[in-house]
């Protein structure tokens, strides 16, 4: 009896996680946010929106587009620059060398962007 109501309860479990996705996946609209810090410090700029979109797949397209324009940007003047995927979203990073360094006081700084459901505010 305990391994069947384990097995129903496991079930269940199941069931919550690909139905709480499912509606994750079916919000209204997605938003694109935005943060940023000095590396290593972490003073971190707050969230802040920077568009709506119909769909998930619309917004990760604006986010992975604009992560490559700043990372194309950044690189004209900072050698080490990347752009890559990180906890969902995207990343730019941007080490300056030792002269750069010693005039901005810190080591680089990064950009992230985030989609998530209109119904989430990563500021709270």
């Amino acid at each position: 009896m305990k391994s069947l109501l384990g097995k129903v309860g496991i079930v269940l479990i199941i069931e919550l996680i690909i139905f709480g996705f499912a509606e994750l996946c079916n919000a209204q609209n997605w938003v694109l946010w935005e943060s940023s810090g000095d590396l290593p410090s972490g003073n971190e700029v707050p969230w802040h929106i920077v568009g709506a979109y119909p769909s998930y797949n619309s917004c990760r397209e604006i986010e992975e587009r604009i992560c490559t324009k700043y990372a194309s940007d950044f690189s004209k003047n900072i050698k080490d620059v990347k752009c890559y995927e990180s906890w969902g979203g995207h990343t730019v990073t941007a080490f300056y060398n030792k002269n750069q360094r010693e005039t901005a006081g810190h080591y680089g700084f990064a950009y992230g962007w985030k989609c998530l459901p209109d119904t989430i505010d990563p500021r709270k």
